[in-house]
């Protein structure tokens, strides 16, 4: 039961540290490029949002991106092929098709991965007063649930 509640720490942690980047660069992109009559977004219009949230990575994980820059974060690399893996797999619909929701969970886990790779390329966690209070009163929860369910064991 505590591995449960160790594993629930980290996904707080890494939801915490999690920026949205490339989530909401590709959903700012789908609201506001032009799409043609077959339903192709803007390929100008996309490419200056994406680089929005290139820039925000960066911004958000800048260790991480450093490192990756000089070769010695390669697992960012793992989440940029995922993404792309995710998204070619409704390379069968239209640009405005996939902005009715279809990717929109291939860029949020794309933003998860970036952000556990970013702390296993060595990012300093730091987070905002919202979030720390957040994660005080989880790790509290998990120390009272934890205790608990070990009296309960005895």
């Amino acid at each position: 039961m505590s591995k449960i509640y160790i594993v629930l720490g980290l996904l707080l942690i890494i939801g915490l540290v999690s920026a949205g980047c490339a989530q909401d660069a590709y959903i700012k992109a789908c609201e506001h490029c032009h799409f043609d009559e077959n339903g192709k977004m803007d390929k100008s219009c996309y490419d200056s949002y994406q680089q929005g949230g290139v820039s925000c990575i960066a911004t958000n994980f800048p260790i991480a991106t450093a490192k990756h820059a000089a070769g010695q974060c390669p697992q960012i690399d793992r989440c940029t092929e995922q993404l792309k893996a995710c998204v070619a797999e409704f390379n069968d619909y239209t640009d405005k098709e996939k902005c009715n929701g279809l990717t929109f969970a291939c860029f949020r886990d794309a933003d998860h991965c970036i952000a556990s790779a970013s702390l296993e390329c060595g990012e300093k966690v730091e987070m905002q007063p919202c979030q720390a209070a957040m994660f005080l009163i989880f790790s509290v929860f998990v120390m009272f649930a934890g205790s608990s369910w070990l009296n309960n064991k005895r």
